[in-house]
């Protein structure tokens, strides 16, 4: 394991929700976390979500739509050092009606204190994230 502590917060978050405790990955948020998720209109979670509850509720949401299928494969981490750590993992779901997600995407992590300041996500392709989380 690293011993960069924000390396070590991230690595937690993936823990956390590959365990599927979201009690455990907001614990490592900050109260005052913000979480951009990009994507147009297609994207039905694209947008800005600040404090935990908003977190917590997209997350939900989002697990409520893929039957819980969702999970993430970490693949790599990289810090800088100083609190920022961007981490590129393989994003896997699929939804009832028969559509799969399997795309990589990155996320860049601002880290301060061993809590989770703000997080950015980037994917690969984002015409299949599209289709597969419209309506």
């Amino acid at each position: 394991m690293s011993t960069d502590p924000a390396m070590n917060t991230v690595r937690g978050c993936y823990e956390a929700l590959a365990r599927r405790d979201l009690g455990a990955f907001v614990a490592l948020l900050a109260d005052d976390c913000v979480m951009y998720e990009a994507g147009g209109s297609d994207i039905i979670h694209s947008g800005v979500y600040r404090g935990l509850s908003e977190i917590t509720g997209v997350f939900q949401r989002l697990s409520q739509l893929s039957d819980g299928s969702g999970h993430f494969e970490l693949q790599d981490l990289f810090s800088d050092g100083a609190g920022a750590v961007v981490s590129v993992h393989r994003n896997l779901a699929r939804r009832p009606d028969g559509r799969t997600l399997d795309t990589r995407e990155a996320l860049l992590f601002q880290v301060q204190d061993g809590k989770v300041t703000s997080v950015r996500n980037f994917y690969d392709d984002m015409s299949e994230v599209g289709r597969f989380w419209s309506n």
